[in-house]
């Protein structure tokens, strides 16, 4: 079975958005917020054909993204 990426990220925000005593879990938009970054590096690629090469390069766009602008 193939999985892909982004829906392996709905998944788990929607099991992890329900605490274990079934109120709503107010930390879950932290992780969301992480998971929306790596989805959108990802997308529907499938689980298993994500490169430690494509984990790199989306850890450059996420270090350029956050570094400060320079003048």
């Amino acid at each position: 079975m193939t999985i892909s990426f982004d829906v392996l990220c709905d998944g788990y925000i929607a099991k992890k958005s329900v605490a274990a005593d079934g109120t709503a879990n107010v930390r879950i938009g932290e992780v969301q917020n992480r998971l929306i970054f790596w989805t959108k590096q990802f997308g529907a690629v499938p689980i298993e054909q994500i490169t430690p090469d494509m984990v790199d390069q989306a850890l450059l766009a996420l270090i350029q993204r956050e570094a400060p602008a320079t003048a």
